[in-house]
């Protein structure tokens, strides 16, 4: 494989990572927004189920039950929600995981292949070096 091959990929690898990683940021905001109306919800349900609890207005105790009774199968709906949202945020999270191990191996093999240029370079520098420094000391 070639260098500029092998940069090539190195790079799609690391694009790839920061795609999955905005990914996975986007899935845990979606978690959070999702945590969020829940919990606003649950506490707009218990605002209305407490609103005129003593009985002093019964026309705004039926209707504060009736809006509480709408909003509780919302809170299914987005119990559920949360579900799907937390199994999609843990396969992204799988995903990217997976995607920064194959781009520190790419990493890594890179590097490996450097090093050994820079060896065999390094090797055919003093190569030269000695031959220079033999032949200068036979010719004197």
């Amino acid at each position: 494989m070639s260098h500029k091959r092998l940069i090539n990929l190195c790079n799609m690898e690391q694009k790839k990572l920061a795609k999955l990683g905005e990914q996975k940021q986007a899935a845990y905001q979606r978690v959070t927004t999702n945590q969020i109306q829940n919990q606003q919800l649950t506490q707009m349900i218990t605002q209305y189920r407490s609103c005129d609890a003593h009985g002093h207005n019964p026309l705004l105790w039926q209707n504060a039950n009736n809006m509480a009774q709408v909003l509780v199968p919302m809170t299914a709906k987005l119990q559920q929600t949360h579900a799907l949202l937390q199994q999609e945020q843990l396969r992204l999270e799988q995903l990217w995981r997976r995607q920064l191990g194959r781009q520190q191996g790419m990493k890594w093999y890179k590097e490996q292949l450097q090093n050994q240029a820079m060896i065999v370079a390094d090797k055919l520098e003093q190569k030269t070096a000695d031959d220079l420094a033999g032949f200068y000391s036979v010719s004197k």
